[in-house]
């Protein structure tokens, strides 16, 4: 698509930005921006240019780099601190009954290399529905008011309980997002052009993305309707969220070509990484906790934990993928540079903690509703689990970040359930009634991942993004932090096979 022409958003782009809660089919697009999508390495045996690489996490970034260096004749070692792959994939499966599963971390799945990847390793998407029976109906609580919308991306049957203008009122939800988002994806152009973002655009990213819809003229009331659901789950919120880093992601959704797929994993998105490591079992070392990184001109020694004990590693090149939360609590000698050690140390990430009611039957189907829900509650997205996969009984998920995601962090399991009761009868009257007790997942907690997704702040998308991904030395990084397309599965995908693609390039 060229952002010069009038830009409409897929049904894929739509359900990231919170605009669509449920695809219906497998989405016909492929998200293949130029200069994005990267290339496989080709086969290749150990010889001369043979590399030992380290790689530092079996999450998907680190999964991708090792398959295409390994496919390329190198010799590579992954290191996991934990007992599993998938990093911020992580498919819940206790304490559930009827082989029910919850998603803690990734579900949706889709673009270039998620296409090329589960194609190769054998793995089927399906479409993300909640297995509702054909309910198309959801719940909004805005402003205090209970209310239904007959499509899960449209508008509630009554008036919206805000003081539009009369012509906002006329708009709907979809409307206010062409109105006051679309029109600006032509300024921001492709994001995935090797010298983007244009110096042209850097007000957008002094701007956050609340101010900058107040600046394209949007009411208080219109910007209520916007944040629903994901737009402010990201950092502290949209006022405090980088407006260029949104409508990057925005424009990148904008930019789609046929033949791709966009889905769920059924049976759960862990066995995406799952796959990845049956064909690197031999080397993968679980239990391995990276504490120091030394790197000189002749290699780079990764001091670790095993089982308690010390231990040195060493390589001709090291692929870091922990996030910046757990990186910045690292030894690196030499000193990285100045620019690379302050993003590490200031990038944010965003405070999810999700929260699992198993209920005894799909009771809100008997009012039509698909179990969905949108709001301006501490809970602001209800989702229904396991996606692509129809059940008796289901899996009710209260989906939180900012400052609730914070807060029921540093809560008990127990106190957890009760306050996700509590908001989810505000959605589902009576739920009470059917719940068979549950599970959570705060990221913040996890040692690993300190955090959810990254999230830029007003001015850091100038400030950061050149230096994020940039190697240092013989430490190359990768991560869905370092992609043009972080947040998701396939920015992680793709972060990796581009740093394969640079050691491999500085070994010939």
């Amino acid at each position: 698509m060229n952002l010069n022409e009038n830009v409409t958003l897929s049904r894929r782009g739509l359900l990231r930005l919170g605009l669509a809660a449920g695809a219906v089919s497998v989405f016909p697009g492929l998200l293949v921006p130029p200069g994005y999508a990267q290339s496989a390495l080709a086969p290749g045996v150990p010889g001369a240019h043979s590399k030992r690489v380290l790689v530092v996490g079996a999450g998907l970034a680190g999964l991708a780099a090792a398959y295409e260096l390994t496919r390329a004749g190198h010799d590579v070692t992954v290191i996991e601190a934990t007992s599993r792959p998938g990093g911020r994939v992580r498919t819940l499966r206790q304490p559930f009954a009827d082989d029910l599963y919850a998603e803690a971390g990734a579900m949706f799945a889709g673009g270039p290399h998620i296409t090329r990847y589960t194609r190769e390793l054998g793995i089927d998407l399906v479409p993300p529905s909640t297995g509702d029976g054909g309910q198309p109906a959801m719940v909004y609580h805005v402003a205090g008011q209970r209310l239904i919308t007959p499509e899960r991306d449209g508008d509630p049957s009554g008036p919206w309980p805000f003081a539009l203008t009369a012509k906002e009122r006329k708009l709907g939800r979809k409307g206010l997002f062409n109105t006051y988002v679309a029109p600006a994806l032509r300024q921001v152009g492709n994001p995935f052009e090797p010298n983007w973002p244009p110096e042209s655009i850097k007000p957008l990213d002094d701007l956050s993305f609340a101010d900058f819809l107040k600046s394209q003229g949007a009411s208080p009331a219109a910007i209520s309707i916007l944040r629903l659901e994901t737009f402010d789950l990201f950092g502290r919120g949209i006022e405090n969220l980088s407006a260029l880093s949104h409508l990057r992601d925005f424009a990148a959704y904008a930019l789609e070509e046929p033949g791709g797929v966009f889905g769920v994993v059924p049976g759960g998105t862990e066995r995406f990484p799952q796959a990845f490591a049956s064909r690197l079992a031999d080397r993968i070392e679980y239990g391995v906790e990276a504490l120091r990184f030394e790197q000189d001109s002749t290699g780079v020694r990764v001091h670790c934990r095993r089982g308690g004990q010390a231990e040195t590693l060493t390589a001709d090149r090291v692929v870091c993928t922990l996030p910046f939360t757990v990186l910045r609590h690292l030894d690196i000698a030499p000193a990285l540079s100045d620019d690379k050690a302050q993003a590490i140390r200031m990038l944010a990430y965003s405070s999810i903690t999700r929260v699992f009611i198993q209920v005894q039957s799909r009771f809100w189907e008997s009012d039509g509703l698909s179990g969905l829900g949108w709001g301006d509650r501490p809970v602001p997205r209800v989702l229904i689990q396991p996606m692509g996969r129809r059940t008796d009984r289901a899996i009710v998920e209260a989906h939180t970040g900012k400052e609730t995601g914070l807060r029921l962090a540093q809560m008990a399991e127990a106190e957890r359930l009760e306050f996700a009761l509590d908001e989810l009868e505000k959605y589902h009257p009576g739920i009470r009634r059917h719940a068979e007790g549950g599970t959570s997942y705060a990221w913040n907690n996890d040692p690993w991942s300190k955090g959810g997704y990254s999230a830029f702040a007003p001015g850091e998308v100038f400030k950061y993004l050149p230096v994020i991904a940039r190697a240092e030395g013989r430490i190359h990084f990768a991560g869905e932090h370092t992609s043009r397309l972080s947040t998701s599965m396939d920015g992680a995908l793709e972060s990796g096979a581009r740093v394969a693609n640079e050691i491999h390039a500085a070994a010939s």
